[in-house]
């Protein structure tokens, strides 16, 4: 958000938004998200690697 209030990162919403924020919300919102637990990542579907090498064989 200091990216965007001084000019750093330049994006016309962001920079309105950040500009009306003030510092006790900008450290609110820092607090926030800082807490939020990261979710658990996904485990890629099982494919078929055989299918793939017949596949790129033909190319």
């Amino acid at each position: 958000m200091n990216a965007y209030r001084s000019g750093q990162r330049r994006h016309e919403l962001m920079q309105s938004i950040a500009a009306a924020t003030g510092e006790a919300d900008l450290r609110h919102l820092a607090l926030h998200y800082a807490l939020q637990k990261a979710a658990p990542a996904q485990t890629p579907a099982k494919g078929n690697a055989a299918a793939g090498k017949t596949a790129a064989a033909a190319c």
